[in-house]
């Protein structure tokens, strides 16, 4: 295959990829050979097409949608097309061939099965270096055309990686592997990464001929999950002893402690704790508390620091009865269930906003603080099978859940959801068959049943449809 060939082929294969991914409306017109096709595109499906001449199409009327699926294929492993597109919603003629055929259907079968190991490595090498998943919107959509192998592989694009990296930790061999990593690109998935782009900071998608994409924001890390939450205790234990001890327990000295050892503590927590360094990652509500300790700290320096206001202080703390010779915790200080409650209730009212990147660290840390907890594990599993790369995860938080509350219908729904969302329909209907064992009056199990049952049929019918285009080649 020539080098200009494969050039017009990947350009065919990024239109097509293109108008999948973002659902675009509108005619697809390829030139191919002596044949003008025109395939008009609603919502990343194909619904009706004409060729010139017209003559061409008569075989595909009969059975349109086998016709088109044949015609794509062709086109994409031999035509080398000349494409445009033409946004809008222009209807098809009256003599043109209509049916319904998922793009994305297609892009998957062509790089399973119809496209040489040779032509998609080289189609891979000219789309970018290396790859990193993408967190896309209709991946529940997508979820029914991936193998568990092809699962498998997504959750390793976390980070941008090469194909050679892949094939380093992949278990299925090197054709295998290479196709699957290809099916996610298609599918948007998975996108080229450019570095370069990443570090000044610009972001997009990539039309076909243009440079490829940059890695979207990513979830916090973990290490960067616990820095922030971790500050977050420190403020509330500080915060802590300003109303249950004194200045002193504030800044962690006694009051034998001289001058210059509160100013070098002081010193040490004013810059722990100064809002400045955390204004341009810390949420809101963290801030605002930075401010608040960091005025009371100010205040407990400026007081134990000047002999004057220290001796009429200590006076106070006297006539109070505060004698704090060493410093001890506060009775006040808060517990770390009490520390999990507040992260649980935070990441619950960001999940309900439909806000899953923002609350995964909130559930992570009351799931870590309290592992006992079967909600906790619940929802820190339903946050993580949001994001692609953590399904695995997702999946094991799910089942600890269950095993913590067996009798709980509720966690035995939602893994079933869980397991519907990535296709794996015969475990979706028995956490759907577990949950009703339980609670056999809940409505939500037995509609999820009915609908797990009939896409399972659904996708069997359209798995079928293709084993038997391709069959025939």
């Amino acid at each position: 295959m020539s080098t200009d060939s494969t050039n017009k082929q990947k350009q065919f294969l990024d239109w097509l990829r293109l108008l999948a991914l973002e659902s675009r409306n509108g005619v697809l017109q390829v030139q191919s050979n002596e044949e003008a096709w025109r395939f008009y595109c609603l919502n990343g499906d194909i619904r009706a097409a004409t060729v010139t001449p017209t003559t061409s199409s008569d075989s595909g009327r009969a059975d349109p949608a086998t016709f088109f699926i044949k015609t794509l294929i062709t086109l994409a492993i031999g035509g080398a097309p000349q494409c445009s597109f033409t946004e809008g919603r222009e209807q098809p003629p009256p003599h043109a061939l209509v049916a319904r055929v998922s793009i994305d259907a297609v892009l998957a079968e062509l790089a399973r099965t119809a496209l040489e190991t040779d032509a998609i490595r080289a189609q891979m090498k000219a789309s970018g270096s290396r790859f990193i998943a993408l967190k896309s919107t209709g991946l529940e959509n997508k979820a029914g055309l991936l193998s568990r192998e092809e699962v498998f592989l997504l959750s390793r694009f976390d980070t941008p990686l090469s194909v050679e990296e892949v094939l380093s930790v992949s278990p299925f061999g090197e054709v295998q592997t290479v196709r699957q990593i290809y099916v996610l690109y298609l599918l948007g998935l998975v996108d080229a990464y450019d570095p370069k782009a990443a570090a000044a900071g610009t972001t997009g998608r990539s039309l076909p001929g243009s440079a490829p994409v940059t890695a979207p924001p990513m979830p916090p890390s973990r290490d960067e999950a616990t820095d922030w939450l971790s500050l977050r205790h420190e403020i509330e234990e500080r915060s802590a002893a300003i109303s249950g001890g004194d200045f002193y327990d504030l800044l962690g000295v006694t009051r034998k402690s001289s001058p210059e050892e509160i100013k070098a503590k002081y010193y040490r927590l004013a810059k722990r704790f100064h809002p400045d360094r955390y204004k341009a990652r810390a949420p809101e509500s963290l801030h605002s508390q930075l401010v608040d300790l960091f005025r009371q700290l100010t205040n407990a320096y400026q007081t134990l620091s000047d002999q004057t206001r220290r001796t009429e202080y200590d006076r106070r703390l006297v006539s109070q009865q505060f004698k704090k010779d060493t410093p001890t915790p506060s009775a006040s200080l808060i517990s770390e269930k009490e520390r999990a409650e507040r992260s649980f209730a935070e990441g619950k009212q960001l999940f309900e906003k439909g806000e899953h990147i923002k609350a995964l660290p909130y559930f992570r840390d009351a799931a870590n603080l309290q592992a006992s907890n079967a909600e906790y594990l619940s929802f820190l599993a339903r946050t993580l099978s949001q994001v692609p790369q953590f399904r695995k995860e997702a999946e094991d938080h799910f089942l600890k859940a269950v095993d913590l509350e067996p009798e709980n219908p509720s966690h035995f729904l939602a893994l079933g959801n869980f397991y519907k969302e990535i296709n794996l329909p015969s475990r979706a209907r028995r956490a759907y068959e577990q949950a009703l064992e339980r609670d056999p009056s809940n409505e939500i199990a037995k509609e999820e049943l009915k609908s797990t049952v009939g896409r399972s049929k659904s996708g069997k019918s359209l798995g079928s449809q293709l084993k038997k285009i391709f069959s025939k080649k």
